[in-house]
């Protein structure tokens, strides 16, 4: 990555996320407990979207020091495909197909394998964007952000060593992401709504029904944006962790 700024110490992690009203840049030492240094940049009237964040990236603040790890996280509805069943050249009529509001060209639909899952990950993500990012740093690595949450939390399913199927509730946007993984393999992937207090804990109860989990048996992982939810939660769901 580009070196800018006096000798530093520490290599850095950039993390650029694309929001709806703007970006998050997030700034964290490398193999360093230290708590990430995060700013949000606004989107600006009058003025393309990839503007405004090339303005922010080539600000002394983001530029002072050397970035040996830079990823764009893009916050897109995604559409899930088996590995087997995956073609590149289908991308976007399967995206378009699935989300016909999204209205997305076919330069912007992006595609990230997840092999440990035998599942492909389609997404968009704007190509004005991710040309704005590989023109400061050509090494840049583009991820969807539901891809990259169903990811870790395999990795912590094989780690943990978890037998039996397991549902998490993460938070996407404004919604809430459903994800459920059985025997190392993705089974359900889907973002839904929320705008009143109930909803997150109306969809989840009602996949897992869907899913025919089991109540006693099967367990439910609840991230950060819904711990509150746990107690009512387990008066439906014996098995509840909370994960940070």
């Amino acid at each position: 990555m580009r070196a800018t700024g006096s000798k530093q110490i520490h290599s850095y992690r950039l993390s650029i996320r694309v929001q709806a009203d703007g970006f998050s840049l997030c700034t964290q030492p490398i193999g360093v407990r230290a708590r990430p240094e995060s700013e949000h940049v606004p989107l600006e009237p009058d003025t393309r979207p990839s503007d405004t964040l090339r303005r922010a990236l080539t600000r002394l603040r983001t530029a002072s020091c050397t970035y040996d790890e830079v990823e764009l996280l893009v916050d897109t509805p995604t559409t899930w495909v088996p590995l087997e069943e995956f073609h590149r050249n289908e991308m976007h009529a399967i995206y378009s197909l699935t989300f016909p509001r999204q209205a997305a060209v076919a330069e912007d639909i992006r595609y990230e394998l997840l092999p440990h899952l035998e599942v492909t990950a389609i997404y968009s993500a704007p190509h004005e964007l991710v040309d704005t990012v590989r023109d400061i740093y050509p090494e840049m690595r583009l991820h969807a952000i539901q891809g990259q949450l169903v990811q870790q939390a395999a990795q912590r399913e094989q780690k943990i060593r978890r037998s039996g199927p397991c549902m998490h509730a993460d938070q996407c946007g404004e919604g809430v992401f459903l994800y459920a993984i059985k025997d190392r393999q993705l089974v359900f992937a889907s973002t839904f709504p929320c705008t009143a207090g109930g909803d997150g804990l109306y969809h989840l109860l009602n996949t897992w029904q869907m899913l025919k989990f089991d109540r006693q048996t099967h367990t439910c992982v609840l991230h950060p944006s819904f711990h509150s939810i746990k107690d009512k939660v387990t008066q439906f769901i014996k098995k509840v962790e909370l994960c940070e």
